[in-house]
């Protein structure tokens, strides 16, 4: 599967700035459900050489994390590190009291720039793989691909389509004293990672909308 799309607007903000310094948008939930399902995302492997920028499993586990509905087992907690489906022993997530397991690799793409990322999620109780998956792109869209695992997961727990793959719209004004204002219209993952500014300006900026092509 290639990563190669683009997704709707979920929803617009607006964000105060009384200072001139830029701060990262950070977007938080605080409050979950009284009984959140365990997980255990198992970090990703890297088959390469270097050091890649961003880790897979770390995406995954916060975008989960995030919503309030998952309590991911910590790595240090794990019995075992596997990578793929033959190194799984449910026994070893059963006793530590896992629902879900999702383990992954990441691996260069043979002849090519590109890296390709296996992921298989498991149902512990059940003994089952419940999804398999290689997905492709580039170093660069290590965020993207992890954010499309978390929907993937998300759907198949709750019945619910996932929402990690959206993209928010909002309005930054940041007050530079009482006759100058500037004004920035940013995109961002949902959780305010990856910001862009796609204008700037000294007037209000009014009411953005999103292209239905992206």
């Amino acid at each position: 599967m290639n990563l190669n799309r683009t997704f709707p607007l979920l929803f617009i903000i607006s964000v105060l700035m009384s200072f001139s310094v830029r701060a990262e948008l950070s977007i938080q939930i605080t409050q979950g459900i009284d009984n959140p399902i365990p997980i255990a995302v198992v970090p990703f492997s890297w088959e390469g050489s270097g050091v890649l920028d961003e880790d897979i499993g770390e995406i995954v586990t916060a975008d989960l994390q995030q919503v309030g509905e998952f309590r991911a087992l910590s790595p240090s907690n794990m019995l075992a590190l596997p990578r793929e489906e033959r190194e799984v022993y449910y026994r070893d997530w059963s006793v530590l009291a896992q629902d879900y397991l999702l383990v992954g690799k990441v691996q260069r793409s043979p002849g090519s720039e590109l890296i390709q990322v296996q992921y298989e999620f498991f149902d512990i109780n059940r003994e089952i793989k419940l999804a398999g998956e290689v997905l492709t792109g580039t170093t660069s869209q290590l965020r993207d691909i992890g954010h499309e695992i978390s929907n993937v997961v998300f759907e198949l727990v709750t019945g619910t389509r996932g929402a990690f793959t959206t993209q928010i719209l909002y309005i930054v004004s940041e007050f530079v004293s009482p006759e100058v204002s500037y004004f920035r219209l940013e995109k961002a993952d949902y959780d305010g990672r990856r910001a862009q500014v796609l204008l700037e300006s000294r007037e209000p900026i009014m009411s953005p909308s999103w292209s239905p092509n992206g």
